[in-house]
């Protein structure tokens, strides 16, 4: 999984300094799309971040779709995460 802060987050909860540095350390991934403020199906408003599945060292042929992550905007804590679309709206 390219964007595996859902896993970090689910595994552990972490404070905000270190919720930074994991969406720093994303910001500087190529592939790493920022498509703007979104709102999930629970009505909360955060930023959409997504990566293409199938990239990285060992690249799959064909389109698999993406990885997403709504966050919120001021506390980093991510609010939705998902296939192609975490606001909920597939």
């Amino acid at each position: 999984m390219r964007l595996g802060e859902g896993d970090i987050n689910s595994d552990r909860v972490l404070d905000a300094a270190h919720r930074a540095a994991e969406l720093r350390f994303l910001a500087g991934l190529d592939g790493v799309t920022c498509r703007g403020n979104q709102m999930d199906s629970a009505g909360r408003a955060g930023v959409l971040v997504s990566a293409n599945r199938g990239l990285g060292p060992h690249p799959s042929l064909g389109d698999l779709g993406r990885e997403s992550l709504l966050v919120d905007p001021q506390t980093g804590e991510i609010l939705a995460l998902g296939g192609d679309d975490a606001t909920g709206a597939d």
